[in-house]
């Protein structure tokens, strides 16, 4: 065991002289203390035969047949060889994972869905809690805290997963005169999880009618660093203590770190609770298609480009949808690339705003459209198309939304979407803004460019494997471009950044005042700095690990640790917490 986890760890590490960087634009990248594969203190077959024999979950180690499979990240190119993987199915698993990472100073990293494109998730070398078991949904109608009801989602669960169990509902509707169907604010692609998408904000089709999916947060559980329960919400934390205890305060720092702080750093989140909301009288969604180059590459329709963008800036809040770019030949022409318009409509048939796009569905650049009506969420949500498994290089600009106001600033951004197609940069403008703007249950520390701007604009440069996992050409070409897109925004929305980005904490959150509380709540809860990411809060902090931090922690007898002693005190302790009632 020993002599093949050295090995697994050699390849390792000459994997990472792929990925060194040289030029400018750059940002260095560190790895935290911690121990590794080859490490005399890394689990052995002993305990890993213990670990997994107390699990309700899975233990999966480099050896079982689904490693791989289960290893992949959605940016291949950030496909990562964890130690461990474990596939928790209660809370309990997570508490007991926690904890024996920390006795043993391993590093442990969260993943929920794999989407994170740089790679925040999973980590070489590292014990990776995988929580795609943890995937039961619960549907109260009876909601004090939202009239139209709540969901209560483990953190596991896709967001297909979830709009299939929110379209089986009916109840009353706001009258109480009619029996109607319940949405709930999530994101667009079908396997996107809840973790990271929450934690950092969480833009929807139907954010600029009910705002971003933290707003729509009413509570969450956590497990933090030292292994215990905590529930939060806007009004207090309540935390389960392993002797069984039950603490109250009326603390709500975590619950606003959590709501646009980032995930992976504050702990492990095992579910989250979201407002329902009433469906309106139909769903409608448009698409449109614009030819940007012809067929000897000469760039065309910027005019019309233009004038599309003017139209959706002054969009109602019920409109909400996608705008892509991309270099791709457009089917059944001789077109190459291609600007496609895919817009919902969340109101009525009667609704003034639902005419606000005809003149973009009547314009004579357009040469392919399609209009259809639904009558449910999930029925619209199906068609979505998740994006594949590729090596990529993604950055993100929160677009501000004075850029589209004035035709000299539009004629710009126009201008550098076809540049950055001539360099194979394809590009996805979520429209943001309306009603984003109003933040619901509180402040967040979401960056305001994210609330007020016109398009969260996030860009790929990707290659084929024959080229290899790290295309250095293909990467600078890629930051070259993100310097250009940048000087359009006010920052990037943290869920989809570039990986390199020294000046991370003012892009994702905007201002230093907001970065320090932020650090204040992880020094509170993560005080050795155990939950460890790229650019997340605290990641360029060392660690302050000493084993007097962990005399405390479950399973600690006389400076030795006792998983057996831990496993039996996390089942006394967590009988009480409400996430074992769960059900689904």
């Amino acid at each position: 065991m020993a002599n093949v986890a050295v090995i697994l760890w050699m390849i390792i590490l000459c994997c990472q002289t792929h990925f060194l960087k040289s030029q400018s634009l750059r940002q260095n990248q560190t790895w935290p203390t911690r121990v590794y594969p080859g490490h005399l203190s890394f689990p052995d077959h002993k305990d890993l035969y213990y670990i997994g024999s107390h699990l309700d979950g899975k233990l999966i180690s480099p050896y079982d047949q689904t490693y791989m499979n289960i290893s992949y990240s959605r940016n291949i190119r950030k496909t990562k060889l964890p130690g461990l993987i474990i596939l928790p199915y209660t809370v309990e698993d997570v508490q007991r994972m926690v904890i024996y990472a920390r006795s043993h100073n391993l590093h442990l990293t969260v993943r929920s869905s794999g989407h994170d494109y740089i790679g925040r998730s999973t980590h070489d070398g590292s014990m990776n809690l995988y929580l795609t078991s943890m995937n039961k949904i619960q549907v109260n109608l009876n909601s004090a805290r939202s009239p139209a009801g709540e969901v209560k989602v483990q953190s596991g669960a896709s967001w297909l997963q979830v709009y299939t169990e929110v379209d089986k509902i009916r109840g009353p509707d706001a009258t109480g005169t009619q029996t109607v169907g319940r949405v709930v604010v999530g994101g667009s692609a079908h396997t996107v999880c809840m973790g990271g998408y929450t934690q950092g904000g969480g833009h929807s089709p139907i954010s600029r009618k009910f705002g971003l999916a933290v707003d729509n947060l009413l509570e969450a559980t956590i497990v933090t660093a030292e292994g215990k329960i905590r529930v939060l919400n806007s009004t207090q934390t309540i935390t389960y203590d392993f002797d069984g205890s039950v603490h109250v305060t009326n603390d709500t720092d975590l619950f606003w770190a959590i709501r646009g702080g980032g995930g992976g750093t504050w702990g492990v989140v095992v579910d989250f609770t979201f407002k329902l909301h009433y469906p309106p009288e139909r769903f409608r969604n448009v698409l449109a298609v614009i030819p940007l180059f012809d067929q000897t590459g000469n760039a065309i329709n910027k005019k019309a480009v233009e004038d599309v963008f003017s139209i959706l800036n002054g969009l109602s809040p019920e409109w909400g949808g996608y705008i892509y770019t991309g270099n791709e030949p457009v089917a059944g022409t001789q077109f190459l690339g291609r600007l496609m318009i895919f817009m919902n409509h969340f109101g009525s048939n009667s609704s003034e705003s639902n005419n606000e796009i005809s003149s973009i569905l009547h314009h004579p650049s357009v040469i392919y459209t399609e209009d259809h009506y639904y009558n449910s969420f999930l029925n619209y949500e199906v068609h979505a198309v998740d994006a594949e498994y590729s090596l990529t290089y993604v950055f993100n600009s929160l677009i501000r939304k004075e850029v589209l106001h004035q035709q000299t600033s539009r004629a710009q951004f126009v201008d550098t979407l076809h540049e950055l197609l001539k360099d194979s940069i394809n590009c996805m403008n979520v429209m943001i803004g309306g009603n984003m703007a109003v933040q619901y249950g509180g402040s967040t520390p979401v960056h305001s460019g994210l609330r007020n701007g016109i398009f969260s604009t996030s860009c790929a440069k990707s290659w084929p494997i024959s080229v290899g996992y790290a295309d250095e050409q293909g990467i600078d070409t890629a930051l070259r471009g993100a310097q250009k897109l940048y000087a359009y925004g006010y920052g990037s929305y943290i869920n989809e950044p570039a990986e390199d980005m020294p000046d991370w904490k003012l892009r994702f959150w905007e201002n230093q005042t907001t970065y320090n509380r932020l650090l204040n709540v992880k020094k509170k809860v993560d005080p050795d700095n155990f939950f460890w990411c790229h650019n997340c809060v605290g990641s360029d902090l060392g660690r302050g690990y000493a084993p007097a931090n962990i005399q405390g922690l479950p399973g600690m007898v006389s400076g030795t640790f006792h998983p057996e002693v831990e496993f039996d005190q996390i089942i006394t302790s967590s009988n009480t917490h409400p996430g074992n009632l769960i059900i689904g």
